[in-house]
């Protein structure tokens, strides 16, 4: 998707409305780098790089695209070494469906 819609990063948050938390899947370097310079090193950061507990971070408008923006007007680039971007969909568990 990325490389189909041109994008430099992209994230998916998943929110937890019930305990109100947040969860932010990372699919490679880029996103591991934008996601510690706007949300900070004391992130919990799993699952091989790709999980990061957004903690009580649940709204898009008031949590995320603050924290995204500014990081970028800050002068956050893209990281010039590329590793492998593997998710392991084993560990990601299952989605239900209501």
């Amino acid at each position: 998707v990325k490389m189909e819609k041109g994008l430099s990063a992209l994230f998916l948050a998943v929110v937890n409305i019930v305990e109100l938390k947040g969860t932010l899947l990372m699919c490679g370097p880029t996103e591991l780098s934008l996601a510690k310079a706007a949300f900070g090193e004391d992130c919990a950061i799993t699952n091989g790089d790709t999980i990061m507990n957004l903690g009580n971070r649940v709204s898009r408008k008031k949590d995320y695209i603050p924290e995204i923006t500014r990081a970028i007007k800050a002068g956050w680039s893209k990281p010039l070494e590329r590793g492998a971007s593997a998710i392991d969909l084993e560990e990601l568990g299952t989605l239900e469906k209501d």
